[in-house]
């Protein structure tokens, strides 16, 4: 769940939604936005998807800063990724769920049946 937690929070306040496009602010020239993603690289350095999309995010900063891709069309990308991570992170907290209401009816069950044999 911290996981969740760290991986929304890095996702909402390290990268700004259209409003901040429409400024031309480019984080990739942001030393404090750099600094809080090696913070959360530290944090959890096994958590493949701040991995993947730090990378992304060097990749596509080192486009912008060479002229091969805008500010517009970087941000683009990476916002994809980013949403597409975020759904999966949903998604399997929503299957963690399902199979965890799923584990309380079967205990449930389970201590229904030894109430019906026992007596207790």
């Amino acid at each position: 769940m911290t996981r969740v937690v760290l991986f929304f929070l890095l996702a909402s306040v390290l990268t700004c939604p259209v409003q901040a496009q429409d400024k031309e602010t480019n984080y990739c020239r942001d030393p404090e936005s750099w600094k809080e993603w090696n913070e959360q690289l530290k944090t959890d350095p096994k958590d493949i998807e701040v991995q993947t999309l730090y990378a992304l995010r060097l990749g596509l900063c080192l486009k912008v800063q060479r002229g091969d891709l805008t500010l517009d069309e970087a941000t683009s990308i990476f916002e994809q990724a980013r949403g597409a991570l975020i759904q999966k992170r949903r998604e399997e907290n929503q299957q963690k769920k399902a199979a965890g209401r799923q584990d309380y009816s079967e205990a449930n069950r389970l201590r229904e049946l030894i109430r019906e044999k026992y007596g207790r």
